[in-house]
C-alpha cells in the first residue's frame, strides 16, 4: 500500500501542537482504508490528498517445501508457465472450478485461481483465510464464463457426448460438468456455470435437439464446432463429431445454423 500525502497545518489560537498532529494522524489512518481521497478539514486547517492502491486478494503459497506450479489451465497436466516459491505471496485475480487437487493436509478441492500475472494455481496450495473463493468468478477474455469442471469425461465412451467433451478438454484443459443425454447438454451446462448461446460460435459444443439434421429422436446429438462461415444464405458451422457414422467413429461435416441448435462456449 502506497500513500502520497501533502499536509499543511495552520495552528489556530488556543490549540496545542499535540491536538493538531493527533488529528492529522487519525485522518491519515482513516484515509488508508480507502482508495483515493482529498479532504479539507477547515477547523484544524489541514489539507490532505492521498492515493492508496486498492487491495488485491492474496494467497500465501503453502506446499511441502517445493515451488508451486502456475499452470496454463486449471488442471495438473497443462503446461507450467512459471513457479512460485513456498511461503511467497501471490496476487489473485479471479476463481473458477477446475480439476480436483489434494492439499498437503489431505483436503480435496476443485477451487482454482487465476493470478494477476496470468496462469492458474490450485487453492489446495494456498493459505487465503477462507475455505471458499476470496475473489470474483473468472470470465475469459472473450466473455466466456468458466463453469464447474469434472475430472472425468461424463459422456458414454464412443458416443457423441464423449467426443464433444474430449474436444472441450483439449481446448480448455478440463472436462465440463454436464449431465444427461446430448439434448440436455445445453441446460445442464448453463446450470453449472458455462456460457450457452444461440448464435453459432467457434470453439464450442453444438447441441442438436432431437430430429435436427436427423439427430437421434430420443437423445439428440452433440459435436465440436471448429469454425463458422458467414454465407449469403446464412451462417454455417464446421464440425467434428463422434458416432454420427458409427459408434466410436470420428467424422466431419458442414451444416447451416438453424432453429434447434445451441452452443456451449469453451472459455479459452
Amino acid at each position: 500500500m502506497t500513500i502520497v500525502a501533502h499536509v499543511t497545518i495552520t495552528r489556530p489560537r488556543e490549540k496545542s501542537e499535540y491536538s493538531d498532529m493527533t488529528h492529522t494522524r487519525l485522518l491519515l489512518r482513516r484515509l488508508s482504508t480507502i482508495g483515493v481521497a482529498s479532504v479539507l478539514v477547515a477547523g484544524a486547517g489541514v489539507s490532505v490528498a492521498a492515493n492508496v492502491d486498492a487491495a488485491v486478494p492474496n494467497g500465501i503459497v503453502r506446499t511441502t517445501g517445493s515451488q508451486l506450479n502456475v499452470r496454463q489451465a486449471p488442471n495438473t497436466t497443462s503446461a507450467i508457465l512459471r513457479q512460485i516459491k513456498n511461503k511467497a505471496s501471490v496476487a489473485l485475480d479471479c476463481s473458477m472450478t477446475g480439476i480436483s487437487v489434494t492439499s498437503p493436509s489431505g483436503v480435496k478441492t476443485k477451487l482454482w485461481y487465476r493470478t494477476t500475472k496470468g496462469g492458474y494455481v490450485s487453492d489446495a496450495f494456498l493459505r487465503t483465510g477462507s475455505n471458499g473463493s476470496i475473489t470474483k468468478t473468472c470470465i475469459s477474455e472473450t466473455g466466456r464464463a468458466w463453469g464447474k469442471a469434472s475430472n472425468l469425461n461424463s459422456g458414454a465412451s464412443g458416443n457423441c457426448t464423449w467426443g464433444a467433451y474430449e474436444y472441450f478438454r483439449k481446448r480448455t484443459g478440463v472436462y465440463p460438468l454436464i449431465h444427461g443425454n446430448a439434448k440436455d447438454g445445453a441446460a445442464s451446462a448453463e446450470g453449472n456455470g458455462w456460457t450457452v448461446v444461440l448464435p453459432a460460435q467457434a470453439n464450442s459444443i453444438v447441441v442438436f435437439q432431437p430430429g435436427v439434421y436427423h439427430a437421434n429422436s430420443k437423445y439428440g446429438h452433440m459435436a465440436w464446432v471448429t469454425g463458422v462461415e458467414h454465407r449469403s444464405d446464412g451462417v454455417y458451422i464446421n464440425i467434428v463429431e463422434m458416432n454420427w457414422r458409427g459408434l466410436g467413429m470420428w467424422s466431419t461435416r458442414t451444416v447451416k445454423d438453424i432453429r434447434g441448435m445451441s452452443y456451449i462456449l469453451a472459455p479459452r
